[in-house]
């Protein structure tokens, strides 16, 4: 009884739905700006870091250029150096960061802050 019940009905209603119809699946897509999209790619690409750094003479320079050329920023404590070494590294460093179109701060005394462009340093230290 129930079955023809049911059979009546089915009659009388449509079927949105034909069983030869195939039915798109959509996948939810969470609205972001090509800005965010192109930042949050880089950055799952580029493994950031942050190298520290005290130099012993001015031959240590080039393992802290190669840092940077890696796309690593360093922070550089010069107070172990002689003033004539430090004067020479820091030239150096600041060429090299020059060349790859980075920044360089002075946070400290002795203490300075290279970065590559890819990884933008925001605010400054006043010195006074």
């Amino acid at each position: 009884m129930t079955e023809k019940f049911f059979d009546k009905l089915k009659g009388k209603f449509v079927d949105p739905y034909d069983e030869d119809d195939e039915v798109e699946e959509t996948e939810e897509v969470e609205n972001v700006s090509e800005y965010e999209e192109a930042n949050n790619q880089s950055l799952k690409r580029m493994n950031a870091k942050m190298i520290i750094n005290e130099p012993r003479s001015y031959e240590d320079a080039k393992e802290i250029a190669n840092s940077l050329l890696e796309k690593k920023a360093c922070v550089v404590n010069i107070h172990r150096l002689q003033e004539s070494n430090a004067t020479r590294l820091l030239d150096f460093l600041s060429g090299v960061t020059y060349a790859i179109g980075g920044s360089k701060q002075r946070i400290d005394n002795n203490v300075f802050l290279f970065s590559p462009k890819e990884l933008p340093v925001d605010g400054t230290i006043d010195a006074n």
